[in-house]
Parts: structure tokens; sequence; C-alpha cells
């Protein structure tokens, strides 16, 4: 049933075999050029040509030098022709091929909704997978008109079953929830109205404690509409996609005037490809967060132990020159003995060197870490990790996993 028509298959050479000669020779002069050409091109295209200037010239010298007949001869074509149309019932005969009848536009339609259709947006490939469909069931395409109405119908109840079989799959608890979207409430202390479902499209704004908990909030209402986990099974994701922005796109007003099975569906399609936007911006944002943490930490451990490190060279030397001193004045003192050898600069500057790369440094950096997670960010943090399911197949990750688990 898979052949595939295209116009490059008629740079092909149109041979005649046996039994098509036999039936071209029932012919005489143009006519016979005619009839071959009209046999042809509907071998190769499924379909009559609607004038003779959709044929290359190749294809059609070829069949008239091998048909012995001048091409010049073989005119213009008329469709409405006495003669074109005897001519195609002929090839049709001949091909064991019917014109097309009103009971196959709807068979046409129906395989194609049981059979083919995916979604709203295949209107673009459906029109070859009806010419396969004629041709295996040996039926001539009607015209192009009427083939674009039989495929816009079929997207049309295709659209029309999906949308219903959703909302069939809907309980009774998540469509009162999903009207609850639509319904006005008082978002703020001015009192001032909105629907929940005009808060679930808008945008999250700048990272931030706020902006968190109102994209957490969003989180909760969608979760709260306990959509089946199923619910778009075989749904492409293209078609969720082309839902979603419907949904987005359309005001409150527009989607209440909705039929109940399209709006339900529309909103739960919405919510499904909303919630996991959510999540993934939830996920950027512990992101963020964990590292701005560790490098404000890390700026502020450097500010108050380190300061402006400089890394002192020559160390072997100043080590023997200290040493060289000390054994030399063994009773001495540190400023009279070695600070005019080394200098108490250098001193400072190793001393610096040392703890900006000893345990001492990290340590600090995670206490002002934990210091800044308990006096800011520990709001925003746990919300975001309840929010968040994390998974790993990898052993190595596992104790990342179980402490995880643990703060939940």
């Amino acid at each position: 049933m898979h052949r595939h028509f295209s116009r490059k298959n008629l740079g092909q050479q149109w041979n005649l075999d046996k039994k098509e000669d036999a039936f071209i020779r029932r012919y005489k002069g143009e006519n016979r050029l005619r009839c071959a050409v009209l046999l042809k091109f509907f071998q190769t295209e499924g379909r009559f040509p609607e004038t003779f200037d959709e044929i290359s010239r190749k294809c059609l010298v070829e069949l008239s030098q091998t048909l012995d007949i001048d091409i010049s001869e073989i005119g213009s074509y008329d469709p409405q022709s006495g003669t074109s149309i005897r001519h195609r019932a002929d090839v049709r005969e001949f091909l064991g091929f019917r014109p097309c009848r009103t009971e196959d536009y709807t068979r046409l339609q129906d395989w194609l909704i049981n059979e083919v259709i995916q979604g709203p947006e295949d209107e673009a490939v459906l029109f070859d997978h009806a010419r396969e469909w004629l041709w295996y069931n040996k039926i001539e395409p009607p015209a192009w008109g009427q083939q674009e109405r039989i495929i816009k119908s079929a997207l049309a109840n295709f659209e029309e079953w999906l949308f219903q079989n959703i909302t069939n799959a809907l309980s009774d608890y998540s469509i009162q929830a999903i009207d609850r979207l639509f319904t006005p409430k008082a978002t703020d202390e001015t009192d001032r109205t909105t629907a929940i479902f005009s808060l679930l499209k808008s945008d999250p704004g700048k990272p931030g404690l706020n902006s968190v908990l109102t994209e957490l909030s969003k989180l909760a209402e969608i979760d709260a509409l306990n959509l089946p986990s199923g619910l778009f099974d075989g749904v492409s994701p293209k078609t969720l996609g082309l839902y979603r922005s419907r949904a987005a796109t359309e005001s409150i007003r527009d989607m209440r005037r909705r039929p109940d099975h399209i709006r339900y569906t529309l909103t739960a399609a919405f919510c499904r490809e909303r919630r996991q936007e959510i999540i993934d911006g939830l996920i950027e944002l512990l992101i963020q967060v964990v590292h701005k943490i560790q490098v404000r930490a890390e700026k502020k451990v450097i500010k108050e132990l380190v300061g402006s490190i400089r890394e002192v060279s020559g160390k072997k030397t100043t080590l023997f020159k200290i040493a060289e001193a000390a054994v030399k004045n063994p009773d001495g003192t540190i400023r009279d003995v070695l600070f005019p050898v080394v200098g108490e600069k250098i001193l400072q500057d190793l001393v610096k060197e040392y703890y900006a790369n000893s345990p001492v440094y990290t340590k600090k950096v995670e206490t002002n870490a934990r210091n800044s997670y308990k006096s800011h960010y520990r709001r925003m943090v746990p919300p975001i990790l309840g929010a968040l399911k994390f998974q790993s197949g990898n052993e190595y990750h596992q104790p990342v996993i179980e402490a995880l688990d643990y703060l939940a």
C-alpha cells in the first residue's frame, strides 16, 4: 500500500510493456499518444493530469518516439472534452480502477481517523496517505478540493474524538478542580480577583524567594487537579505543545465559552506541559542557589581571612635565610634576628598563602555557607527539594539520593 507519488518520477523513462503497448495500439494517431500519456502519468502520479503542461517534455518525447508519432500532434488537453473523458475511462478500466464514489469519502475518512492521524497538526502529510489509500483500493482520486474537505473533516472528527476520550478519562474531582481554575478569587491584600488559570500562565519573574514561593504555589495548584498519569498516552508531544499554546493564548473568557470537553482537554494539556516547565525552572533555580551560596561564602572568607593574597616566590631561599639566622643567633628575638634578614611583610604573606590553601580555609567556607543558608536560603531550598523527585540508576550517586530523601 505504500506507493509514494512524486513529480521526480516524471524524469524517469516511460516504457510501455507488451500489455500496455497492445492497449495503446487500439487508438490511432494523436489519440494513441494522448492515451499513452494519460496511462503513464496515472501510473506515476496516481491521478490524471489537469493539463499536459504538468508533464516534462522529456517524457513526452520519449513516448512519441516509442510510438513513432510526431510530438506536435499531441495538441492541447481539455479534461472536459468527450474524447478525454473516454480516454480516462479506458485507462481506468485497463488498470482496474474506478471513479471515487460518495461512500468512498466516508471510508477514506474513517481510515485516516483510525489508522493514520496522530494529531491535528498532520494535515500536510495526510494528502499522501489519502493518495496511497486510493491507489491501494484502485480508486481514482476525487478533485483536489474534495480531498481537502475529506482531510479537514477527518482531522476535525479525530480531534472531537480525542477531546471526548480525554474528558471521559478525567474523574469528577479533576473536572471540578479544572472548573475552579477559571473561578475568580482574591489574590492579595487588595482583594484584587483573578482566575487561578491566569496565574498559572504568568511568567516566574526575577529569581528570588517570592518568585520561588509563587512557582511552588503554581505547582501545588496543578498537582491538586489530580490528573491521571496516563491521560495523554498515545498523544504526540507536538499535539500536546499545540494544545498548550492554544490554552496559553486564549483569554479566560474565551476558555469559559469553550465546550466542556474542549476546555477540559486544553486545560489538562496546558497544565501537564506547564508543570514540566515549572519543575525545569525550579531545578535551574536550585542549581543557581547552591552555586550562589558557595560563591558568596568563598568571597567572604577570602575577604575576611586572606585579603589580597600574594604568592611568595623563592620559598627555599627564604627558609634557608631564616634557618641560617636562627642558627647564628639562637638566643635572639624574632624581631631582632629574623625580620632584618627576611622582612616582616614576607612572613605575613607566607602565613596568608598557607591559610588560603589549608583546611582552615575550607572549614570557614563551609561555615559561611551554612550561615548564609540558615539566614535566607532555608526558606527557599527545602520547599524546592520537597517539590522535586530525584532519581538515579547510578550506584555512585546513591548516597546523594539517600541524603535528599533524608532531608525530605
